[in-house]
């Protein structure tokens, strides 16, 4: 039997918005409060998907599903309270439509596992000893599970699992010898994988995967030393490759790459050795939202971190002003309905789950720990029109809450748009959404990734009383599922969707 408490409470917000927060007491023990970490959260077919811990099962991988209360377990794969899965890391990813993540049975071999939305079953095992290889930083690229594990020759190296042979394949020693590569991230870009490791005397930096060579290599030394550049946080905008890093004679700074030139410095906010930016292992640190960057960054006026603005068009670079007598200490971004949802502090009610429209003053969205505490959000995702994370509250502990804010710009239940057809769905090149309207009406078209991420859309236009045809490129967007989103001019959601990339 499982244990859960769930709490509602109505969050009054600006003009007729309200929002709503939902609390899940997973790990309810009666014998005290002891947290249920939810961590490795994941939109599957519009469902939660996390890995959390409750006192019968240990932790295991559950779900919260569409018009559901509470979330459920899918399988207690190592029966008992020690459970199957490990938390505080990232250990589940979604390839053609099937979850991948890290569990052991009963022997403590922790290795690559998959859920196809039915049957749950071990794939790969790389390390037959009696820890496993132990799956981490799970990337899909090339049609493949890519991830950083070990086996009885190799420290931690970069490995990679083909569902179409169903075979784990080593790709290469990157730090020679018994030493980790120590794999921190890894970011597809212009048909190659860039990754965040060591590859010994470089330390951390910039290095590829060329699938038609076969190997990792260096970009470039950016930080002469054993210490590296410090490669963090990377993300593809506007035809570049974006991370934090240092080259050595600054902190940590917003870095570009064009797969061309040289690795070029973007921003100096903080002159000299001091950090510009804030690097954070294990949290989403920087985002693309509406043609800029954000990360938490150095403003002098202030004197302290706020959320930095990097504009990709302008370069021009802009503070949002959260804590005026300390640092914000935004990170975990995610976009929800049209807004950037991040955690922050003010100075006097911890670190909350803060939102910013674009337009207005950053403002906080909600306090989950009420006064000084920190409650901490992370892990920010957006699944059937919540935005789930995980945070801490006394006296539960740190558990997974959701939040939705309930506006007429949210939806609209009585739209003039009918007659939907998309196809081809699954598509492989060109998708093409049809509807009809009963007026004229100012409409975008878009489509964004399980993050929240827009991976398409198209201007403002005029749309009159009529039937009509848009045609939405996909050749170039990995597979897996996106949701389109007809919207009007005034920001109404008019229609969404779901659509398939094979």
């Amino acid at each position: 039997m499982k244990h859960l408490f769930l709490a509602a409470i109505t969050i009054a917000l600006s003009g007729s918005t309200y929002a709503q927060l939902d609390t899940f007491d997973i790990n309810k023990n009666t014998s005290g409060t002891i947290s249920s970490l939810p961590n490795s959260l994941i939109n599957y077919n519009n469902d939660l998907y996390f890995v959390a811990i409750d006192h019968i099962s240990g932790a295991e991988l559950r779900k919260i599903g569409k018009g559901t209360s509470s979330p459920t377990l899918i399988s207690d794969i190592r029966a008992g309270k020690v459970g199957s899965t490990p938390t505080g890391i990232k250990c589940v990813s979604l390839l053609n439509n099937i979850i991948y993540f890290t569990a052991t049975d009963t022997q403590f071999n922790y290795e690559l596992w998959s859920y196809d939305g039915s049957n749950i079953k071990q794939v790969a095992e790389m390390y037959a000893g009696p820890s496993g290889s132990n799956p981490q930083i799970q990337t899909v690229f090339d049609e493949k599970l890519f991830f950083a594990a070990r086996d009885q020759a190799h420290g931690q190296e970069l490995w990679y699992y083909d569902p179409t042979t169903q075979q784990e394949v080593f790709v290469q020693d990157i730090n020679p010898g018994p030493d980790n590569a120590n794999i921190f991230t890894m970011q597809p870009y212009k048909g190659k994988l860039y990754i965040a490791c060591s590859s010994g005397p470089s330390g951390m930096e910039l290095h590829v995967y060329d699938p038609l060579e076969g190997k990792v290599t260096l970009v470039q030394d950016l930080s002469l030393g054993s210490l590296g550049g410090l490669t963090r946080h990377m993300t593809v905008a506007n035809g570049k490759l974006y991370f934090l890093g240092t080259d050595g004679n600054s902190g940590h700074e917003l870095f570009s790459y064009d797969a061309v030139s040289p690795i070029q410095q973007v921003t100096d906010l903080n002159p000299g050795k001091g950090n510009g930016a804030t690097v954070y292992d294990f949290h989403k640190m920087m985002i693309e939202w509406n043609g800029s960057l954000y990360f938490d960054g150095y403003d002098s006026t202030t004197g302290f971190n706020q959320l930095c603005e990097y504009n990709l068009t302008t370069g021009n670079i802009s503070f949002h002003t959260i804590n005026n007598n300390g640092s914000a200490g935004t990170s975990d971004y995610a976009i929800y309905n049209n807004k950037l949802f991040f955690a922050a502090t003010n100075g006097s009610d911890g670190l909350e789950l803060w939102s910013y429209d674009g337009t207005n003053k950053p403002t906080m969205a909600v306090d989950v720990y009420t006064g000084i505490g920190d409650s901490k959000p992370k892990n920010l995702t957006v699944a059937d029109g919540y935005l789930y994370f995980n945070a801490e509250m006394h006296p539960i502990g740190e558990e997974l809450f959701r939040y939705k804010e309930s506006t007429s710009t949210i939806e609209n239940v009585n739209s003039n748009i009918h007659d939907i057809a998309v196809y081809p769905n699954p598509t492989t090149d060109n998708v093409h959404i049809e509807f009809s309207l009963d007026r004229t009406e100012n409409l975008n078209i878009s489509l964004t990734d399980i993050q929240g991420r827009t991976v398409f859309s198209t201007d403002n236009k005029q749309y009159g009383k009529s039937v009509h045809r848009v045609a939405i490129p996909t050749e170039n967007i990995p597979g897996g599922t996106y949701m389109y989103h007809i919207t009007s001019n005034d920001g109404v959601i008019m229609h969404s969707g779901k659509l398939v990339k094979q």
